[in-house]
C-alpha cells in the first residue's frame, strides 16, 4: 500500500480486514477493507465489489449508502477504498451502555434506513447482512443521526436469490432464511424490524445462538408461522413436528366420516364399502405429509396390518374377518372377559367415552395448532457462529 499509511485497525471478520488509513496523495482519511480469500487469477472477481460498482452507476451514495471510491489490489489481495466512518450505531449504543434512544431519535434512522432500501429495491438488490454494526453514523453537529449503510459483502441480485443461502447476522435472520423459502428484499426489512427495536430497548430482539432457538423467540412474540411457509421451507422438518392431538385435518376428516355414518335418514347413511373407500380409511387426505410428518407415516403403519395379501373383497385392499380380531386384545379387555364381570372405577376412566360428539370444538381448533417445536438433533444446536 506505497499510497496509503495505515493508522489503525478498525474492523476484522471472515471476509476482510478494514483499516483506517491517511491517503498519502492528499491527506485524506479513508477506510480500506483488504479481502482474505481471493480467486488469486482474478483478484477482481468479487461479489462484494461487483455490487458497488452496480451501486455507484446508479449514484447510490446520494441513498444514505456509503461512498466507494476505488479498487485496487496488494499481494493478490482486492482492497477496496470507502469514505471513512467512524461510528456505527452498535458503538452507539455501547457508548451509552445500552440506554435505549428516544422515538425522536430513532424515527430519523428508520427513515433513513428504509430510503436506502427503497434504492435498493429498485435496482434489484438486496443488501442481506443489515445489522447494528452496518448502520453507521456520519459525522455531522447539524444531524447528529445521519447514517449510512456499509458492507455489501452479502449483497444479492433480487433475481439471483439462491433458496439456501447463508446470508443474515443470526440476530437478524429473517423466518424464510431459517426455513430455507425462496426469499426477496423483504429479508432486509425484517432486519431494519430488529434494529428499530434494538435501538428502542437497548438490546437485541431476537437474540437466540442457535436457530432453532430464534424460532422460539420469534413464534413465542408473534404467534405460530403461516401454514404456507411451514409447509413449503426445505429446513421446516428441523424444527417443528406434526403434533397428534392437534392434526386437524385428520380430526376433520374424521368428523366429516361420523357425520355421515350417523345420518337420520338410513337411506343415506354410508355403506361398509363406502366406508372403506373414505379418506379416513385410505389416508388420502394425509399422504402428501407422509415423508415429513412422524404421525402420518405412524397411521400408516397402524393400517398396514390389515392388508391382506390377497384381495378378498372386490376394489378393497383393507379387510377385516369377523371371527378374528386384527390386533390383539389389550391386558385391560382379557382381565375384563376374564372376570366376566364390570371394570373397576379407575378402568372405566380409561374406557370412557363421551356421551355427545362436540362438532364445535373440534371446528374450532386453530389451522396452526398442527405445528409444535420439537428439539432438532444435537448437530443442529451446534451450527457455526454468523460472520
Amino acid at each position: 500500500m506505497n499510497s496509503y499509511r495505515i493508522i489503525s485497525v478498525i474492523g476484522e471478520g471472515t471476509y476482510g480486514t478494514v483499516a483506517k488509513c491517511v491517503k498519502m496523495a492528499d491527506r485524506k482519511i479513508v477506510a480500506i477493507k483488504m479481502m482474505k480469500d481471493q480467486d488469486q487469477k482474478d483478484p477482481f472477481k468479487n461479489q462484494e465489489l461487483a455490487a458497488l460498482q452496480k451501486l455507484k452507476a446508479c449514484n447510490s451514495s446520494k441513498y444514505n449508502i456509503v461512498e466507494w471510491y476505488q479498487a485496487f489490489t496488494v499481494c493478490g489481495h482486492l482492497c477496496l477504498e470507502f469514505e471513512f466512518l467512524e461510528k456505527s450505531l452498535l458503538d452507539l449504543l455501547e457508548e451509552r451502555f445500552c440506554e435505549p434512544l428516544s422515538l425522536k431519535a430513532i424515527r430519523p434512522i428508520v427513515i433513513q434506513i428504509a430510503v436506502a432500501l427503497s434504492h435498493l429495491k429498485s435496482i434489484g438488490t438486496i443488501h442481506a447482512d443489515l445489522k447494528l454494526e452496518n448502520i453507521m453514523l456520519v459525522k455531522n453537529p447539524q444531524e447528529p443521526y445521519r447514517i449510512k449503510i456499509i458492507d455489501f459483502g452479502l449483497a444479492c441480485e433480487t433475481s439471483a436469490a439462491e433458496v439456501g443461502s447463508y446470508i443474515q447476522s443470526r440476530p437478524y435472520r429473517s423466518p424464510e432464511i431459517i426455513l430455507g423459502l425462496p426469499f426477496t428484499e423483504a429479508i432486509d426489512i425484517w432486519s431494519l424490524g430488529c434494529i428499530a427495536v434494538s435501538l428502542y430497548t437497548g438490546s437485541l430482539l431476537y437474540p437466540g445462538k442457535t436457530e432453532y432457538a430464534m424460532l422460539r423467540y420469534i413464534t413465542e412474540t408473534q404467534g405460530e408461522l403461516p401454514e404456507k411457509m411451514l409447509n413449503c421451507g426445505q429446513e421446516t422438518a428441523k424444527y417443528f413436528r406434526r403434533e397428534v392431538k392437534n392434526l386437524k385435518c385428520d380430526i376433520l376428516m374424521f368428523v366429516e366420516m361420523v357425520k355421515h355414518l350417523l345420518h337420520l335418514d338410513p337411506q343415506k347413511r354410508m355403506t361398509p364399502n363406502q366406508v372403506l373407500d373414505h379418506a379416513f380409511a385410505k389416508l388420502t387426505h394425509l399422504a402428501w405429509m407422509r415423508q415429513s410428518s412422524s404421525y402420518v407415516e405412524s397411521c400408516y403403519e397402524h393400517i398396514n396390518y390389515l392388508k391382506t395379501k390377497k384381495k378378498e373383497t372386490s376394489g378393497h385392499s383393507l379387510h377385516t374377518s369377523r371371527t378374528e380380531s386384527p390386533h390383539k386384545p389389550t391386558s385391560d379387555t382379557r382381565q375384563s372377559a376374564q372376570r366376566n364381570f364390570p371394570p373397576s372405577a379407575a378402568e372405566r376412566k380409561k374406557l370412557v367415552i363421551p356421551h355427545t360428539l362436540s362438532l364445535s370444538l373440534l371446528f374450532s381448533i386453530s389451522p396452526f395448532s398442527i405445528l409444535s417445536f420439537h428439539h432438532p438433533p444435537d448437530r443442529s444446536r451446534q451450527m457455526a457462529a454468523p460472520p
